[in-house]
């Protein structure tokens, strides 16, 4: 597996299907997670969105193993599940979710799955505008706020020397791909990893169709 940005790349999606995250409380807390795993870990995360019902990360690992990824997820998700108040339904679902991991080995592949996952909220109708969902990492790349936990620099750096100058590209690579309807990156349409109740398995491909549909029906045929 070829390095991208100095680390192993991977697109990692998981899905609830059921609604989990309603609050933004439990929304704040799982991304605090998240955080803390990424600290305590080394993994970097290139960007994120967070749904009601589940969630995708691109990430940077430091091995080449899909193992890698999710571990850093199902950490974060144990963190979780340990924290205060939390409503006791969680538990089951993250234990239960399948998870699709994609390895990432082309630089302008990372940047498309980038714009996808901040695209993808305004695509499943949570916004009007990619911008107007709080849940992701775009409006870091924007300079609305910054999350803590991301790595910005690797990919505004591949789109320019000055990371300024990067983020105009990269917002304008954003919009284009909101205007063409958001299509599935190639990466994710040949295929990655399913993990479903603890197994790995490999994974035939998303498809060409709806990506949540085309997961749940694969995880529920194994």
């Amino acid at each position: 597996m070829k390095i991208v940005f100095g680390k192993h790349a991977f697109f990692l999606t998981l899905l609830f299907g059921e609604r989990v995250f309603l609050e933004s409380a439990e929304r704040r807390k799982f991304l605090d997670c998240l955080k803390a795993e990424h600290m305590d870990s080394g993994t970097n995360v290139y960007a994120f969105h967070l749904l009601e019902d589940g969630f995708s990360l691109l990430l940077g690992c430091g091995g080449s193993d899909p193992e890698d990824a999710r571990t850093f997820v199902r950490n974060a998700m144990d963190r979780y599940i340990m924290c205060p108040r939390r409503r006791q339904v969680d538990a089951r679902f993250f234990s239960e979710a399948p998870t699709f991991v994609v390895p990432v080995e082309d630089s302008e592949e990372v940047l498309n799955i980038l714009c996808w996952i901040h695209v993808q909220p305004s695509s499943q109708g949570y916004c009007s505008r990619p911008q107007d969902w709080w849940w992701s990492s775009l409006n870091t790349y924007r300079g609305v706020y910054d999350w803590g936990f991301l790595n910005l620099s690797p990919v505004l750096r591949e789109l320019s020397w000055s990371e300024e100058q990067g983020r105009v590209l990269l917002l304008g690579r954003t919009t284009s791909t909101e205007r063409q309807g958001n299509p599935l990156p190639q990466s994710m349409r040949q295929g990655g990893y399913l993990f479903y109740a603890n197994a790995h398995r490999s994974c035939v491909g998303a498809g060409q169709g709806n990506l949540e549909e085309n997961i749940f029906r694969q995880a529920e045929a194994q």
